[in-house]
């Protein structure tokens, strides 16, 4: 059976959900179909700015001061789509988990140097990751808030049969979203993984860039090294040639002395 990319990402969200987590970060969620567009726009400068894909942990002040600025008519729509999360300050469950695995798959995602790569169809958008995870933070708090008020299961046999019947009921449908969420989360590490596959691919294109710029300086280092090796392949021949030439530039020298001794001196 072929192991998919899905495969993979649950086996890793399964692996990081047995190790504790810090508390979720994420105390407020937005509802994204009562914010405009126009200002879904100007809410993903702020992220972009700020550097941050949790809205909640922005001090009003820096509200105002991201450039473009956003209105006071814009902070009230904001903050009537707002919805705050309670969540436990000791207690480390499965849905706390995953909303904060989801938080640093998002946070690498968005910081990604891959992230910012033009796609086909435009740019990509931070606010769809402010979206999912708002998502998954709303589902995984409301879990966690009916799963904590669950009391536990009538113990008396023949008793209460149809409230453990719910209860049993409730066990599954927790289970499932749990599950659920799960998925999502290893979704979004789909995306975080193949962000790295296309990191890996643009440095290579860049590397090969590099070097075909480079093509025309390394033929001619290549050509200098060429000459070298020629003109070291000739030096034994050229040497030869020229001790051949001293050889007879010394006779030569040797035959005029031997006339100047012959001459007759007056």
């Amino acid at each position: 059976m072929r192991y998919s990319a899905i495969d993979a990402a649950r086996v890793w969200v399964g692996e990081q959900l047995r190790y504790p987590q810090r508390i979720p970060r994420t105390t407020t969620v937005l509802d994204w179909s009562a914010i405009p567009s126009t200002l879904q726009r100007r809410l993903e400068d702020v992220a972009r700015a700020s550097g941050t894909i949790d809205f909640g942990s922005l001090p009003r002040r820096r509200w105002f001061s991201t450039r473009p600025a956003l209105s006071a008519s814009d902070h009230t729509t904001v903050a009537s789509a707002s919805t705050v999360l309670h969540w436990p300050t000791h207690a480390d469950t499965d849905e706390t988990r995953i909303v904060t695995l989801a938080e640093g798959v998002l946070d690498r995602t968005a910081a990604h140097p891959a992230w910012t790569i033009p796609v086909v169809g435009g740019r990509r958008s931070v606010i769809g990751l402010h979206m999912e995870l708002h998502a998954i933070a709303a589902a995984a708090n409301e879990l966690l808030t009916l799963r904590s008020s669950t009391p536990d299961p009538p113990t008396a046999a023949g008793v209460a049969t149809q409230s453990r019947e719910e209860w049993n009921r409730r066990e599954v449908i927790f289970a499932q979203s749990r599950s659920t969420l799960s998925d999502r989360v290893a979704a979004l590490r789909v995306v975080e993984d193949a962000l790295d596959r296309v990191h890996s691919v643009a440095e290579d294109l860049r590397t090969v860039q590099r070097l075909s710029a480079d093509t025309h300086r390394a033929e001619q280092l290549h050509q200098q090294m060429a000459g070298a090796e020629l003109a070291a392949a000739d030096a034994p021949t050229a040497s030869e040639q020229l001790e051949e030439v001293e050889q007879n530039l010394r006779a030569q020298v040797d035959y005029l002395d031997t006339l100047v001794a012959r001459t007759p001196r007056p």
